[in-house]
């Protein structure tokens, strides 16, 4: 495993998994659209700022 993939990897599940539960909690809404539109915000790749982690 390289060593940028060690970082990215993880970022990317949190924000997977983080997606799925917001666009379920719209889809039990009943917001189809806004469903949509978290599942797909949070489908994307990192960004340089994400992967750099919190602030401390």
């Amino acid at each position: 495993m390289h060593f940028a993939d060690s970082k990215f990897l993880p970022v990317r599940t949190g924000k997977s998994t983080t997606g799925a539960r917001l666009a379920t909690e719209e889809y039990v809404k009943g917001d189809m659209q806004m469903a949509k539109n978290k599942q797909e915000e949070y489908a994307k790749a990192p960004t340089a700022e994400e992967l750099k982690g919190p602030k401390k």
